[in-house]
């Protein structure tokens, strides 16, 4: 069960009145631009991964009036991966790249059949650089003291992530004598799961967790902002607090600013990790505070006063990039280590938008079994699963589940969808007697499997009712090769079945294909594959040109070649493979990669200088880029 803090709070030491907060809502009003009634989704244009937005559904009526629908309406996203709505309120997934996204709603009353999309974008974290860790006991970062450090508007932001039970109203941030003026952030553990507010040290309002809840080991943004009208508080971009303020500004103690402790007579050091740590002397709006909080900054933005990324990793001092130079220094003493000094921690907060545009690949879900977890989101190579089963599981229609290198010990089930399972150099599927494939539920030709290594195998593939595409696959050192019952015609061309101990092929036929126990079929061989290690388990193919060694990532050269390189269909994609090549796709599960053993034979046709298998201008502009050439001994 997560566990969450029940005291956030936000104090503004002011010679003031005692405060208390106030909640409340904004509601966006749209231009009506369509005929009368429609329906229009309001809400931003960029989200962040891991977060939450809201969203709303305005009903524009007849009479000119507007209604927000919001709850009654049926909310979707397009892509799905994008993460869940309901009501309005998006909980973005775990992505590493921008997506491109729609938000959908459909409202059905009283005849009305009124549907709104908005396009939006959702956007990657890549975290990188260091955190500071506190360990709550008397840990803390001293700045000197600064008059930049003193406006007065302010906003105070931060990333922080709790660890472990907190003091009472631990200081993550303390600007403030003794019950004197200044300003204070600080977290609390007060045992009743509710998220305080705090206006000086006496007064207190709680809010509702299950809005504003802060939970132990995750992390959270944290915003304090004041100016003449209001004193207001943000959880992780979202207001959750607002109060008027009865005074021009904040005045302020002549004291040295401090993080994750406070003044240490008392008990108000902070356990738990806090980074990008920034002051502005404007009180920024909700919307300012949303744009940039996943951002990395310059130093340089209007009204920026202090900025610590603490991205130094080492050392005594955390540096301010603004242009105050308002640097801080660990521990209580500011040139040597003490026992006082927070720790320097690799940091996992969620700044820094992914540079990448768009995913590596479009509509792709990666599987890596060495590097892969089924708790990532699988939409990038470095955020893969660990299965192949989980990819198929949550792919769409029409997706690739895109396999890196590796041993998967698992049956996949392709469950009917309509999808290119594609395997990278060296993927191999290892069922441990049982089935590696299996297409029991009508998949048919839009179903795509290749370049993959299986073994091991009770039958490396099972169809039953199925009509899968089977190409480039190496199936050997099975009981069974591919076994297709109960009306199945899977289309099966460029793979290599080799040494499986009872049939190669049941109930259907191969072209193009070398079959150890039949040869009958278009393009068909039975001569052996000439697998550069078959009882060791390397099956690049050997080649007298060059043959790919993974293990040394070199090439060498054997003695003989494979028959089955440049015997696969004539009519497939050969352009992946390495030149020289012959110009017609390898069989076997290295076809058309990187790593398919190369050719003895020339390239088809001579005036193809591009090998892109067609004779066309590009062409004559290679021939145009080398005209008038000519050798060193030419006079």
């Amino acid at each position: 069960m997560t566990r969450y803090f029940s005291l956030l709070s936000v104090i503004v030491c002011l010679v003031s009145p005692h405060w208390v907060l106030g909640f409340g809502t904004t509601q966006q009003i749209p231009a009506p631009g369509q005929t009368l009634p429609f329906l229009e989704i309001t809400g931003p244009n960029e989200v962040v991964e891991n977060s939450s937005a809201q969203f709303l559904a305005i009903l524009h009526n007849q009479d000119g009036s507007t209604q927000d629908v919001s709850t009654v309406v049926s909310w979707n996203t397009t892509p799905s991966v994008v993460g869940t709505i309901q009501a309005g309120l998006l909980i973005a997934g775990d992505l590493d790249h921008a997506i491109h996204a729609t938000v959908q709603a459909q409202y059905h009353v009283e005849g009305l059949d009124l549907q709104a999309e908005k396009g939006i974008s959702v956007v990657g974290i890549c975290p990188t650089g260091f955190a500071l860790q506190f360990d709550g006991q008397d840990d803390l970062v001293r700045v000197p003291r600064s008059v930049s450090l003193e406006p007065g508007d302010i906003t105070i932001e931060m990333w922080v992530k709790i660890q472990g039970d907190q003091r009472y109203h631990a200081r993550l941030l303390r600007k403030c004598a003794d019950f004197g003026n200044g300003y204070i952030t600080c977290v609390s553990h007060g045992g009743d799961n509710r998220i305080q507010v705090r206006i000086d040290f006496f007064v207190a309002i709680a809010a509702d967790p299950k809005q504003n809840a802060i939970y132990r080991d995750q992390w959270h943004h944290v915003t304090a902002t004041c100016d003449k009208d209001y004193v207001k508080m943000y959880i992780d971009g979202i207001e959750v607090a607002s109060v008027s303020n009865p005074r021009d500004s904040i005045p302020h103690t002549p004291v040295d600013l401090i993080l994750g402790n406070g003044v240490e007579s008392y008990l108000e050091a902070y356990k738990g990790m806090m980074d990008d740590v920034r002051i502005w002397n404007v009180a920024r709006t909700e919307s300012q505070i949303r744009e940039t909080m996943n951002n990395r900054l310059t130093g340089s933005e209007p009204g920026l006063v202090a900025y610590w990324n603490f991205d130094e990793g080492q050392g005594q001092v955390v540096h301010d990039l603004s242009s105050f130079a308002n640097h801080g220094y660990l521990g209580s003493k500011s040139s040597e280590l003490d026992a006082a000094d927070p720790v320097w921690v690799p940091s996992d907060a969620p700044v820094g938008i992914c540079e990448d545009e768009e995913p590596e690949w479009v509509n792709t879900y990666h599987v890596d079994a060495v590097l892969g977890n089924d708790d990532n989101n699988g939409l990038t190579h470095r955020r893969a699963f660990a299965t192949i089963q989980k990819a198929v599981d949550v792919a769409e229609e029409g997706w690739t589940v895109l396999v890196w290198p590796g041993t998967y010990y698992e049956e996949v089930d392709l469950k009917g969808k309509a999808l290119l399972l594609q395997g990278q150099p060296g993927a191999v599927i290892d069922s441990q007697g049982g089935f590696g494939l299996t297409f029991a539920a009508g998949e048919q030709a839009d179903t795509q499997v290749s370049n993959f290594i299986l073994l091991n195998n009770y039958a490396a593939v099972f169809c039953a009712g199925s009509s899968p595409t089977l190409r480039n696959l190496t199936i050997v050192n099975n009981r069974n090769g591919i076994t297709a019952y109960t009306g199945s015609s899977p289309t099966i061309s460029n793979c290599i079945l080799w040494n499986n101990t009872q049939n190669d092929l049941i109930g259907c036929t191969a072209v193009y294909c070398c079959v150890q126990d039949i040869a009958a079929g278009e393009g068909n061989i039975s001569q052996d594959p000439l697998f550069a290690d078959l009882a060791g388990g390397d099956f690049h193919l050997k080649s007298r040109i060059g043959r790919y060694v993974s293990a040394t990532q070199q090439w060498v050269q054997d003695d003989l070649t494979s028959p089955c390189i440049d015997a696969g269909d004539p009519s497939d994609d050969p352009s992946a493979e390495p030149l020289p090549s012959g110009g017609r796709i390898n069989m076997g599960a290295y076809g058309n990669t990187s790593e398919a053993s190369q050719s003895p034979n020339p390239w088809p046709n001579a005036a193809d200088l591009t090998h892109d298998g067609r004779v066309n201008l590009a062409d004559l502009a290679a021939i145009a880029e080398q005209w008038l050439w000519k050798a060193s001994w030419i006079q």
